[in-house]
């Protein structure tokens, strides 16, 4: 009985929070980076030689399932 009361304290705290649309981070559909135009990242900084655009790897398995199905 005295183990009750941490368990159901406990447990009420392992709560998961709710997921608003809101709350979510932003991602572009594509990331366009200038040529020269220091980009500041967790390895260090990056400094594209030319104008780059990035897709997101989800985008990128679209398109080549597209491709596949001619």
């Amino acid at each position: 009985m005295k183990y009750l009361l941490p368990i159901l304290f406990l447990a009420s705290c392992a709560q998961k929070p709710d997921v608003t649309v809101r709350s979510r981070l932003y991602q572009p559909s594509t990331l366009i980076l200038e040529a020269g135009k220091p980009i500041e990242t967790v390895d260090g900084t990056y400094v594209p030689q030319s104008k780059e655009v990035w897709f997101p790897a989800r985008k990128v398995e679209e398109l080549e399932k597209q491709l596949s199905q001619f």
